[in-house]
């Protein structure tokens, strides 16, 4: 039930820093975050930054500046503010977005010859690749457990993820246990056949985690039992939060 992690870069002309940090991060993981760019006050794509990454196997030729105001609204897991000017100028994005900020150089200020502002480029990239692999291992230690959606079929990914995502929005209660949760679903004429459905493919992506259906004497409450082995709280919580868009009440009994 897992999906990519939402991640956009910003930098003031959404030409260089910004272009080539959603580029290394789809090259370095894209399986796992799905990454976009762009600028407080947009230009276009620097020749330099296209050759750059060239250099390293990664083609942005047809990626294109784009205007932060055309993403106000949109819901990212991170905003990465890539030089000083765009972390000032930064808009508010609603939801659980985590804002963080990593001031690079520009290498569009770069003088000289062809050559020496090329080095620039370079320069900027591999710093900007470090970060990246940095943040990157670091979300891998925050989920020490993760879902592989690439063992569902490619027609049932986004039916599953869907299915996960009604599923979850009808939960009336959450019941901590030992090695999991459990969630009271409201009831409905096709709830079981939905749970069923979701089970089965689950149990293919994530198959760490132990399912259960219980169903409550005299037509009662209807509940879902998601355990497992140490560590898989924290991805049930990180996972369903993650579907509901950040909004759930871990609370709620």
């Amino acid at each position: 039930m897992s999906e990519r992690k939402r991640v956009l870069f910003l930098c003031t002309g959404n030409s260089a820093r910004s272009q080539m940090a959603e580029g290394l991060l789809r090259h370095i993981a894209g399986d796992r975050f799905d990454g976009a760019s762009a600028g407080v006050a947009p230009t276009s794509v620097r020749p330099e930054a296209i050759e750059a990454m060239r250099e390293i196997g990664i083609d942005i030729s047809q990626q294109h500046s784009k205007s932060v105001d055309d993403f106000v609204g949109r819901e990212f897991d991170y905003v990465i503010t890539v030089c000083d000017n765009a972390n000032e100028q930064c808009p508010i994005f609603p939801g659980g977005t985590s804002r963080i900020h990593w001031s690079f150089d520009d290498p569009a200020a770069a003088e000289g010859d062809e050559p020496a502002r090329l080095a620039v480029f370079r320069r900027v990239r591999d710093e900007i690749h470090d970060r990246l692999r940095q943040f990157v291992s670091d979300n891998r230690l925050q989920s020490p457990l993760s879902c592989d959606m690439s063992a569902l079929l490619p027609d049932q990914r986004q039916s599953h993820l869907a299915n996960s995502r009604e599923l979850f929005s009808q939960i009336q209660e959450v019941r901590e246990l030992p090695h999991g949760y459990g969630f009271r679903l409201a009831t409905g004429p096709d709830l079981l056949v939905k749970m069923a459905e979701f089970v089965s493919l689950e149990k293919l992506c994530c198959p760490f985690l132990h399912f259960s259906i219980e169903v409550e004497p005299d037509d009662g409450p209807v509940w879902l039992l998601l355990t497992g082995r140490e560590g898989v709280k924290a991805f049930i919580r990180e996972e369903i939060s993650g579907l509901l868009g950040g909004v759930m009440d871990w609370n709620r009994a």
